[in-house]
Parts: structure tokens; sequence; C-alpha cells
């Protein structure tokens, strides 16, 4: 009894110092969770001006509701003039502040300087407490920032250029820092001109107006270089473009036609071309064809295709186009891609396919993939958003089609069989598959079902195992109460026994 009392006591002992420790640890910690930081408007500033600081503090832990801050400064060299939640002079300035947003973890006070002599002065956090709104100190950052106070005697007055060029023509006269004005003649073919310029000082800085873009005649280009105390000076380059004088080149004009060559198309007239400055499409390489077995042409062949495709143009016209030419039929088909998901097809006449095409199907117009194509439409409801297209495939495959109006892809059409009637007029019922449909949570996966009630069983196993320890645990334990209520001398020579 006394080991299961001293067992009891230690844990006991061992959570009250856990949880000592851990409302202790957020406050050892804290004073390391923030930061302070200070930056100036401008690194340097001149006598007389002002110069703005801002005093930033930062938490990485709960958000910062008070800030109180005390901030030392050379009273030589700069003088306080305001802040925001601020106040102060003479070389001290504190800061009290209470944040409306408790969670915010940044907050920024704004502290304006004017400037007194040259010379450089540190602004330092000297003390700082931050506060959450539990009124839990966060941390007790400092910092130093340092500024540069200058006289307009110390400050450079040189606003001369060293050196000045231009991208196109030569400056009149040539460059000299004591000359402040200059042309530029260019040709008609010169658009663009760039103005170079560098500073014969380099803590003046230099300034470019005016369009690099010239039009014909006078254009005028400013570089203004102001010197470090303020001075300015300015180089003006004027730019003349002359006029194009240049004689424009001929329209073109339709090339000479091979009336040999002579086909018809939807009533036009078209010639098939010797030759073509046209890019083929992708996937074709030029040959020489021979067409009609005596023609002697530039072509297109289908790498996977073997389709040929000759360039036809009308009399009058400057351009031609492709055509897909049939050999075996003689016969021209405009030439039409459609790139899809799963690849290129070639659309092909639609007459071609017509004895393919099941009933109930209508030819018309309408667009895929940006383009206008012949295809065949359903009047069937449950088909309005498929059309039936007859193309070509890659691998030289031709059929019908069913393109996907909703999804935008395209297959081949597996029910492409015209339906026929019998003989004694009675139509051949049409047959549409019904797809079986699971209901349920674990619809259409038998191995997730599986896997539900495997683990369902695994956890019946596990609680009754707990419940079958924790009753006989209990049991053993109410033995050992009843051995010490009925003999009490017994119990204690079992413990005594056991210590031993």
């Amino acid at each position: 009894m006394k080991t299961r009392k001293m067992n009891h006591s230690k844990r006991l002992f061992l959570l009250l110092s856990c949880l000592l420790l851990w409302g202790i640890a957020p406050r050892l910690t804290a004073q390391a969770a923030a930061s302070a930081s200070i930056s100036f408007s401008s690194a340097t500033v001149l006598e007389g001006n002002e110069v703005t600081a801002t005093v930033t503090f930062e938490s990485t832990g709960a958000g910062i509701f008070a800030v109180e801050a005390y901030l030392s400064y050379d009273e030589g060299v700069l003088q306080f003039v305001s802040g925001a939640s601020a106040n102060g002079g003479a070389g001290a300035v504190k800061i009290m502040a209470v944040s409306d947003d408790t969670t915010t973890k940044k907050v920024s006070y704004k502290l304006t300087f004017r400037a007194k002599k040259a010379g450089t002065c540190a602004l330092k956090i000297t003390e700082s407490s931050l506060y959450d709104v539990d009124e839990t100190l966060l941390g007790t950052p400092i910092a130093t920032k340092s500024v540069t106070v200058r006289s307009l005697a110390s400050l450079s007055s040189n606003a001369n250029l060293k050196r000045l060029t231009v991208s196109e023509g030569t400056l009149n006269p040539a460059f000299a820092a004591d000359k402040t004005s200059y042309t530029v003649e260019v040709p008609f073919s010169v658009a663009t001109l760039t103005v170079s310029a560098t500073a014969a000082d380099s803590a003046a800085s230099v300034k470019t107006s005016g369009s690099s873009s010239l039009i014909v005649g006078k254009n005028t280009r400013v570089v203004t270089v102001t010197a470090e105390d303020g001075t300015q000076k300015k180089y003006t380059i004027t730019i003349t473009r002359r006029e194009d004088t240049s004689t424009p080149a001929p329209p073109a004009t339709p090339g000479p036609v091979n009336p040999s060559l002579e086909v018809t198309l939807d009533g036009l007239t078209w010639f098939v071309q010797e030759t073509f400055d046209e890019d083929l499409p992708e996937d074709f390489e030029e040959i020489t064809y021979t067409y009609q077995n005596q023609f002697t042409v530039s072509a297109g062949k289908g790498l996977g295709t073997g389709l040929i495709l000759l360039y036809l143009r009308q009399e009058t016209e400057i351009k031609g186009t492709f055509y897909l030419y049939l050999e075996a039929q003689n016969e021209f088909l405009p030439y039409q891609e459609l790139s899809m998901k799963a690849g290129t097809y070639i659309l092909l006449n639609p007459q071609s396919g017509q004895k393919d095409v099941p009933s109930g199907y209508t030819i018309t117009q309408a667009e895929i993939a940006g383009k206008t194509v012949t295809v065949w439409e359903s009047s069937a409801m449950e088909q309005a958003e498929f059309y039936l297209v007859y193309a070509m495939n890659w691998n030289g495959e031709s059929g019908l089609y069913q393109y996907d109006t909703k999804e935008g892809t395209m297959q081949r059409f597996l029910g492409g069989a015209a339906k026929t009637e019998p003989s004694d007029g009675t139509p051949i019922p049409s047959f549409t598959p019904q797809p079986i449909v699971q209901s349920g949570l674990f619809a259409g996966s038998g191995m997730l079902s599986t896997l539900f009630f495997g683990v369902c069983a695994l956890c019946l196993v596990l609680i009754i195992v707990i419940v079958l320890l924790a009753l006989r645990k209990k049991g053993t334990d109410l033995a050992e109460d009843i051995v010490e209520t009925a003999d009490p001398d017994a119990a204690y020579l079992n413990e005594e026994q056991d210590d031993d």
C-alpha cells in the first residue's frame, strides 16, 4: 500500500511541475519574441530640411496592444518636430501608444526631425516595452539608425556632362561639356534614335526627355543634369529625319497560270500551281509530284497519311490555297484540319461517308474548334450535344467520328452502320444500352466497401479487448480490497514480503 501511495504522489508532483512549466515557459521566452527597427526617409539630408524616421516594433508571438519606448538623438544635429503618439525634445523622444487592433503583430510610428547642422546623428531606442492585451510583456527590443546632415557649402555644383552620344548619325558640333546645343541628321530609314549621357560628377543626376521614335522632320531631345546642390544644366539635341525619297515598290500582280492545269471547283475556275512559296501544314513534306501522269508540280505529302496537297490559285488572285487531292477519284477537297486534344483530324468530303450515317441525321453546318464544318446532326433530343463528322486521323484511317460539343472531344463513331428496314417495311427497333448505376456510399468501389467493413470489425475487436482488460483489473483490485478487509494483518505481512 505504501508503494502505491508513493507512486500516486510522484505522479501528482510530476503533473503539477509540467503545469507550472507550461504556464511559465511562454513568459520566459516572450522577451525573445519581439524586435525593433528604425529607418529614415533619406540617408542624407541638407541643413534646414526635414527628414522622417520610421520606428517599427514587431512581435512573432501575440499581438501588440501597448508600446512604451524611449529614444535619444543628438540635439546639436537634429531637432524633434513632431511624431505620432510621441512627444519630446532636447535629445529625447517618448512613444506611448495603445493599439485598437489587439491582433496586429507589427506597429510603426513616424517621427519628424529638422536638420540643424552638418554631422552624423544616431537615433537610438534606449528602452522599450511591448505588451499584449493581457498585459503580458512581449519584449524589450532596442535599435539604432544613423542619418547624415550635410551643409549646402559642402555640396557639389557640377552639372556638366562628360559624355553625350546618339545611336544614329553624328553630333554637330562634336561634344564638349560647355556646349549645350547640338544637331543630328538621319535618313528616312532611321525610325528611332537613342540618346546616352553620363554626368561628370557621380553625385549628379541625369534625365532625358523626348521620344526615341522619330517623325519626318525635326525632333527634339533634352538632357537635364542636376548637380548635388540643385544646380541644373540642359543639353538640347535637334534631330532631323529626312523625307522618304525612294521609289515605291510596284504593286504585286498575279503570276502566270498554266491553262493545262485548270480545274473547276464549285463553279469557279482554279489552276494547279507548279510551285508555291507558302508554308506547308505541319507533318507535311514538300515533294515533286506528277499530276495526272503528265505534269510535274510541287506538292505536299502527309508523313503519316500519304495524303497529297496541291496548291491552287485563281487567275486574278495573288495568293492561293492548299487543296486535298484524291488521285483515284481525281477530286479536290478544301484542306481543313481539326486540332483536338486526341490529335489532328483531316476533314473529308461529307458525301463520301453518307452511306455510313444512321437514319435520323441531316447535313448542316456547325462550328468546331473555331472552324465552320459540314456535320450530321441528329433529330433525337438525347443526341443534341453530338455531331457526326467524316474525317481521317493521322494514321490514315477514315470514317465517321462523333464530336462532343460539351467536352470538345472527338472519338470514333461505333454505331456507324446505316439503319435498314425489313422487306415488309417494319422499322427495326433501335436499342439504347442503359448504364448500370450503383447507389450508396461505396457505389462503384467494392474495394473501398471491403476496407471499410474490415476497419469496423477491427475496431469492434479492440473495444472488446479493452473492456475485458478493464473488467479483469477491476476484479483484481476488488479481491485485494476484500483480503485487506477480512485480514488486515495478513495483508500487512504480504506487503512486507513484497518489500523484501
